[in-house]
């Protein structure tokens, strides 16, 4: 496992005002302007310090801010903000496959406590899982050049394919370019060679050993002082991992960071507050660092909501507050929002349970297993229900992001037939319930804010498309609602897939089928039926949360 690797970095979408000088010789890109290379312990994992340290541009600018988008084992890209966080290596031969673009304001940096306790916290089971498949000479095999030495094909974590923003074939061609271009500095020696006396050739010799040799010394003094500084700020910040603060009315003790999103991160913590009657519990903190008007206004509305919110199924904003970020730009806010701490999702299960079957592949949905019997998916999708008619005809608003991913579960038998408990959570993305759509300006706005705030597998195509004169309602969400209860059952949204990726056409067509797999026999043709209509193409023939409820009841008298 020790030694040293070259890894590969994968990018696009700088400004394209960040090109490199024609003229700039210093060897820090890699093969394409779209790639450069990491060398890093292979033992260790790749953290966003070394991503960050290695992109060629922020050398070159160093007052910039760049946001680093990292495709995850999932297919989804993440901005990943904190310079601990291990950097998924899903690309073909373990490289990284990102999206690079320098942040519009200066980027706050993260607490030492942060940085420590994502440190500490174990790495994904599956991490080191290209090492399996990576050949032993790294990315290009110099010694060959038939196709065995091109990069190998995406695997079953990396679903780079057309709906991606790399093709496998722009990879191949990368590489041959690399190949061509060592070709011609090969022959180009050999002709300066053979012009030159052998005196001025053993001159020159000389001379680029000793060049090369300062190089090498300056690169590994660099190397030194980044990991000395970086030992130096993790050791000054282990002392600090179970940080205290006060959320409102409540003292906690932060003990781990458990998920981390863009600009937002959940940390589990300890009621620590005398008198509480959460006292001593786990309680999860939800941590938002809002730079811009408009993301601390969307943070505001999201408190004010999940406070009008009074519901068994939707989650319980015990307190929160906000702060002022010191040092970063002006009128940079962290706000801090306290929940009960519920472990698992719906997502969770359904990643557990899909593996189980005798012949699982990830690239093939046909071989997953079923993650939830049907009893369990409807008492699930009853308690789902039950929130979503709450948000449209109570508070009237649509969530606009409702997916197996954000409803938790507390296995506390209060579900319908003593199963479980839906939480539903993550209302950042809510919106009015009913929205009229004037122009064509206001059509380019909603389908921009559904871009950014709706998850694209899960999002209706009156989303994706929006039509002048339409109003967007709550419909929206019953389709989400559909791709849940499909995804319940298959284990995956019919709307994605590992070797499609998010499939945009099908979505505005309306286009989808159930799986070839024998699980489709384990669902009645009742529990299809309702997946059929809430997936109806047209917003008015799915019918409402409160009506599929009704029918979800009627599909539980069976298991009475």
């Amino acid at each position: 496992m020790g030694g040293s690797e070259d890894v590969l970095v994968l990018y696009e979408d700088v400004d394209e005002n960040l090109e490199l000088e024609e003229n700039f010789e210093e060897p820090l890109c890699g093969p394409e302007p779209n790639a450069f290379i990491l060398q890093v312990d292979r033992s260790q994992p790749v953290r966003m310090i070394d991503l960050k340290r290695g992109f060629p541009l922020s050398r070159l600018d160093n007052d910039a801010d760049f946001i680093f988008r990292v495709q995850t084992e999932k297919g989804h890209f993440e901005d990943l903000v904190n310079p601990a966080s291990p950097v998924p290596r899903v690309g073909p031969n373990g490289s990284i496959v990102c999206k690079i673009l320098r942040s519009p304001l200066p980027l706050p940096p993260p607490t030492e406590a942060q940085v420590t306790a994502t440190l500490q916290s174990p790495l994904p089971p599956n991490y080191f899982a290209y090492k399996k498949h990576q050949k032993p000479h790294g990315i290009i095999n110099p010694e060959s050049s038939s196709s065995s030495s091109r990069v190998r094909k995406p695997s079953m974590r990396s679903p780079i394919n057309e709906q991606t923003f790399i093709k496998q074939e722009q990879i191949e061609e990368t590489v041959e370019a690399v190949k061509q271009g060592a070709r011609k500095v090969q022959e180009l020696g050999k002709k300066v060679t053979a012009s030159i006396s052998t005196i001025d050739e053993e001159k020159i010799k000389k001379a680029t050993r000793d060049g090369m040799k300062k190089l090498g010394s300056g690169m590994k003094g660099l190397w030194n002082n980044l990991k000395s500084t970086t030992e130096s700020f993790v050791q000054n910040a282990s002392s600090q991992v179970q940080a205290s603060l006060t959320v409102g009315r409540y003292d906690i003790r932060i003990q781990t960071l458990v998920a981390e999103g863009g600009f937002s991160m959940v940390y589990l913590c300890k009621d620590e507050t005398p008198n509480s009657p959460t006292f001593s519990q786990p309680l999860a903190l939800k941590k938002m660092i809002c730079q811009t008007r408009e993301s601390r206004s969307d943070a505001n509305t999201e408190i004010k909501l999940l406070r009008a919110c009074s519901h068994p199924n939707i989650i319980t904003l015990l307190d929160s507050s906000s702060v002022d970020v010191e040092g970063a730009q002006r009128g940079t806010k962290e706000f801090y929002l306290l929940f009960p701490f519920i472990e698992k999702s719906a997502y969770d299960i359904i990643a557990t349970n899909i593996t189980k079957s005798r012949g699982y592949k990830y690239e093939d949905v046909n071989t997953y297993a079923p993650p939830y019997s049907e009893i369990d998916a409807l008492e699930v999708l009853l308690g789902c229900c039950s929130a979503l008619s709450y948000f449209h005809t109570e508070l009237l608003v649509s969530h606009r992001d409702f997916k197996p991913h954000n409803v938790l579960l507390r296995f506390d038998g209060g579900g319908f037939m003593g199963g479980p408990t839906a939480v539903v959570m993550d209302v950042g993305s809510a919106a009015r319930a009913n929205v009229e759509v004037k122009n064509r300006t206001e059509a380019i706005n909603l389908e921009e804010e559904a871009g950014t705030k709706c998850s694209a597998p899960y999002r209706a195509p009156e989303l994706f498309e929006v039509r002048v004169g339409s109003v967007v309602g709550v419909a929206t969400d019953i389709w989400s609602l559909g791709c849940t209860m499909f995804a319940l059952a298959f284990g995956y949204c019919p709307f994605e897939t590992p070797k499609e990726g998010v499939m945009k056409l099908a979505i505005l067509n309306g286009n989808w089928k159930f799986p070839r797999s024998g699980s489709v026999n384990e669902f009645s043709e009742g529990y299809k039926s309702l997946i059929e209509k809430l997936l109806s193409r047209e917003p008015e023939d799915r019918g409402t949360a409160k009506e599929a409820a009704e029918e979800i009841k009627l599909l539980l008298q069976v298991f009475r």
